[in-house]
Protein backbone atom coordinates (compact mmCIF):
# COMPACT_ATOMS: atom_id res chain seq x y z
CA UNK A 1 0.00 0.00 0.00
CA UNK A 2 1.31 3.44 -0.95
CA UNK A 3 0.81 6.60 1.08
CA UNK A 4 -1.16 9.57 -0.20
CA UNK A 5 1.06 12.64 -0.56
CA UNK A 6 0.27 16.21 0.45
CA UNK A 7 2.18 19.45 0.63
CA UNK A 8 1.57 21.12 3.96
CA UNK A 9 1.81 24.88 3.56
CA UNK A 10 0.51 26.05 6.92
CA UNK A 11 0.04 24.75 10.45
CA UNK A 12 -3.16 26.11 11.93
CA UNK A 13 -4.72 25.93 15.38
CA UNK A 14 -4.45 23.03 17.78
CA UNK A 15 -5.62 22.08 21.22
CA UNK A 16 -6.88 19.51 23.67
CA UNK A 17 -10.17 17.67 23.20
CA UNK A 18 -13.24 18.85 25.05
CA UNK A 19 -14.47 15.39 26.02
CA UNK A 20 -11.63 12.93 25.44
CA UNK A 21 -7.94 13.14 26.42
CA UNK A 22 -6.82 13.88 22.87
CA UNK A 23 -4.59 16.50 21.29
CA UNK A 24 -5.14 17.81 17.78
CA UNK A 25 -3.49 20.10 15.25
CA UNK A 26 -4.92 21.38 11.98
CA UNK A 27 -2.77 21.73 8.86
CA UNK A 28 -3.55 23.27 5.48
CA UNK A 29 -2.44 21.76 2.17
CA UNK A 30 -1.36 23.61 -0.95
CA UNK A 31 -4.81 23.04 -2.50
CA UNK A 32 -6.79 24.23 0.53
CA UNK A 33 -7.57 20.90 2.21
CA UNK A 34 -7.70 20.95 6.00
CA UNK A 35 -6.12 17.93 7.70
CA UNK A 36 -6.57 17.19 11.40
CA UNK A 37 -3.70 15.29 13.02
CA UNK A 38 -4.75 13.95 16.40
CA UNK A 39 -3.98 11.39 19.08
CA UNK A 40 -4.05 10.64 22.76
CA UNK A 41 -2.22 13.12 24.97
CA UNK A 42 0.44 10.53 25.84
CA UNK A 43 1.00 9.68 22.16
CA UNK A 44 1.52 12.84 20.11
CA UNK A 45 3.89 11.21 17.61
CA UNK A 46 2.36 12.53 14.38
CA UNK A 47 1.73 16.00 15.80
CA UNK A 48 5.32 16.35 16.98
CA UNK A 49 6.60 15.17 13.61
CA UNK A 50 4.69 17.82 11.66
CA UNK A 51 5.42 20.59 14.18
CA UNK A 52 9.16 20.06 13.74
CA UNK A 53 9.20 20.70 9.97
CA UNK A 54 10.05 23.82 8.01
CA UNK A 55 7.13 24.90 5.84
CA UNK A 56 6.21 23.90 3.23
CA UNK A 57 6.90 20.17 3.48
CA UNK A 58 5.72 16.97 1.86
CA UNK A 59 3.98 14.38 4.00
CA UNK A 60 2.94 10.88 3.01
CA UNK A 61 -0.06 9.54 4.93
CA UNK A 62 -1.29 5.95 5.15
CA UNK A 63 -4.89 5.14 6.04
CA UNK A 64 -6.27 8.62 6.58
CA UNK A 65 -10.00 8.78 7.19
CA UNK A 66 -12.86 11.10 6.49
CA UNK A 67 -14.27 11.91 9.92
CA UNK A 68 -17.76 13.41 9.62
CA UNK A 69 -17.75 14.72 13.20
CA UNK A 70 -14.49 16.61 12.56
CA UNK A 71 -15.77 17.82 9.20
CA UNK A 72 -18.96 19.18 10.73
CA UNK A 73 -17.31 20.75 13.77
CA UNK A 74 -13.94 21.94 12.38
CA UNK A 75 -14.32 21.91 8.58
CA UNK A 76 -11.76 19.11 8.33
CA UNK A 77 -11.32 17.27 5.04
CA UNK A 78 -9.19 14.47 6.46
CA UNK A 79 -8.52 12.89 9.84
CA UNK A 80 -5.09 11.46 10.69
CA UNK A 81 -5.09 9.72 14.04
CA UNK A 82 -2.07 8.30 15.86
CA UNK A 83 -2.60 4.89 14.24
CA UNK A 84 -2.06 6.35 10.76
CA UNK A 85 1.50 6.13 9.56
CA UNK A 86 3.11 9.28 8.21
CA UNK A 87 6.47 9.99 6.61
CA UNK A 88 8.06 13.34 5.87
CA UNK A 89 9.87 13.65 2.56
CA UNK A 90 13.34 15.07 3.24
CA UNK A 91 13.19 17.46 0.26
CA UNK A 92 14.19 20.94 1.49
CA UNK A 93 11.35 23.45 1.72
CA UNK A 94 12.94 25.71 -0.90
CA UNK A 95 12.62 22.86 -3.42
CA UNK A 96 9.08 22.07 -2.30
CA UNK A 97 8.21 25.69 -3.15
CA UNK A 98 9.42 25.01 -6.73
CA UNK A 99 6.84 22.24 -7.02
CA UNK A 100 4.13 24.81 -6.28
CA UNK A 101 5.03 27.07 -9.22
CA UNK A 102 2.53 27.38 -12.10
CA UNK A 103 4.81 25.34 -14.38
CA UNK A 104 4.75 22.35 -12.03
CA UNK A 105 1.39 22.49 -10.26
CA UNK A 106 -0.52 20.62 -13.02
CA UNK A 107 1.72 17.57 -12.64
CA UNK A 108 2.12 17.80 -8.88
CA UNK A 109 0.86 14.35 -7.92
CA UNK A 110 3.15 12.71 -10.48
CA UNK A 111 6.10 14.74 -9.20
CA UNK A 112 5.33 13.79 -5.60
CA UNK A 113 5.29 10.11 -6.49
CA UNK A 114 8.57 10.41 -8.43
CA UNK A 115 10.41 11.95 -5.48
CA UNK A 116 8.90 9.54 -2.96
CA UNK A 117 11.23 8.18 -0.30
CA UNK A 118 9.04 5.09 -0.02
CA UNK A 119 10.23 2.15 -2.14
CA UNK A 120 7.65 0.49 -4.42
Amino acid sequence: MKPEYFIITELLDGGIGEVKDVVWRHALTHDGKKITFWGLIDSMRNIKIIENQELPFIVGIWSSKENWDFKRKYGTDMSVDEACGIVINPLASKYVRLLLTPENIDNLQQALEQISVIPD
